[in-house]
């Protein structure tokens, strides 16, 4: 059973450090308005529900206010599961121990991830260049509650484009001007190979929701998609989780 804390991090989640897209304007938490309008209603890049009140910012009325009248906003439009990633994304058993393998064909990748950690549902929105696919994987509760309450978690992204692309060239599309995230500060650039695929590892820290996170970005592309993972925990779990995350990384398969 997924945690209420689990499912507060969806709310809190970086789908990418320049938003999803390998161009236009950046939408860091991809809930409809770019950074540049959430700056102007001084609501957060960061979060899709600013207020907490259960509407996304782009469909409230009041996105900084969460006691507002009934009928004054605009029911959250809820993404719906796509037939195809429904049908195929099935998790199965990893050669790595402890870890399940999550393939989903429509989409053309494959990772492992701990055998303990919830997956949501996989979703799908449409952008002005092509469509969009999530998946969020969360970790459950720490008994020891060693981050303070935070659930670790990871988010892929991808994107069907109708023009190829390259990992720099979306990687430079989401970084390049900087993000204006409160208290953004880059903290390393890595490129690596992943089972013949380039890949650029990019961390960074933020403040959501007032508290500080850790966020590693990790760009793939292949043809005509590209592929954006999001994994996120706070500063002082960043030692104890970044194998974790390192794991996921050197898992992935991207199909031909």
């Amino acid at each position: 059973m997924k945690s209420k804390l689990w499912l507060a991090v969806l709310l809190m989640v970086v789908l990418c450090v320049g938003g999803v897209g390998c161009g236009g304007e950046t939408d860091t938490d991809g809930d409809g308005w770019s950074d540049a309008q959430e700056l102007a209603a001084g609501t957060d890049p960061l979060l899709t529900d600013t207020d907490g009140d259960g509407y996304w910012d782009s469909h409230d009325a009041n996105p900084l206010d969460s006691d507002i009248p009934e009928g004054s906003a605009i029911p959250t439009l809820t993404p719906t599961p796509t037939p195809e990633a429904t049908a195929t994304a099935k998790p199965t058993e990893s050669p790595i121990p402890g870890y399940l393998a999550y393939t989903d064909t429509a989409n053309g990748f494959s990772i492992a991830y701990p055998a303990d950690w919830d997956v949501g549902e996989q979703s799908t929105r449409q952008t002005l260049l092509g469509t969009v696919s999530f998946i969020m994987f969360g970790s459950p509760v720490d008994p020891a509650d060693r981050c303070a309450g935070f659930n670790e978690s990871l988010s892929i992204a991808t994107e069907r484009l109708p023009y190829t692309v390259t990992v720099e060239d979306c990687f430079e599309a989401n970084t390049d001007p900087p993000p204006v995230v409160e208290g953004f500060m880059e903290v390393s650039e890595e490129r690596l190979n992943v089972g013949g695929v380039p890949v650029i590892k990019y961390v960074f820290t933020a403040i959501s929701g007032g508290k500080t996170v850790k966020v590693m970005n990790v760009f793939l592309a292949r043809g005509t998609t590209w592929w954006c993972l999001t994994f996120m925990t706070i500063p002082s779990c960043w030692s104890a989780y970044e194998p974790v995350f390192d794991t996921m990384v050197g898992s992935i398969h991207i199909e031909e």
